[in-house]
């Protein structure tokens, strides 16, 4: 994986990346699949405590398709220094190749990361 990116101080890697076609008894629409992403974060500086959701968007780009945030589990209030885990699912068209995660604030501050599949 190895994948990283600094967002409000907070440093995003990418820990695994998965798709399946069923997600907590749900199943995908057809020519969809669900993209289970998870990330270690670390509050390396700018902020005392970071708050993901909902101060924070988190979006997908797979290919050319904008990919809302489907479920997720954040370990959100991460003070300075510390670290937590971000599992995020989106669902995305099944034949994907080029996946972009993408994070803005209310305020317009941007970061982004390319998502290599397996």
């Amino acid at each position: 994986m190895g994948k990283t990116a600094v967002y409000q101080g907070v440093k995003f890697s990418v820990k695994s990346v998965k798709t399946d076609k069923s997600y907590k008894g749900r199943q995908s629409p057809d020519g969809k699949a669900f993209l289970l992403l998870d990330l270690d974060m670390k509050n390396s500086g700018q902020v005392s405590m970071f708050y993901m959701f909902p101060n924070e968007e988190m979006s997908l780009m797979a290919d050319k398709e904008s990919c809302a945030v489907d479920d997720h589990h954040i370990d959100n209030g991460i003070e300075k220094g510390q670290s937590g885990v971000c599992s995020v699912v989106f669902q995305v068209p099944e034949a994907a190749k080029k996946l972009k995660l993408n994070f803005r604030s209310k305020k317009g501050d941007t970061a982004s990361m390319d998502i290599a599949m397996k």
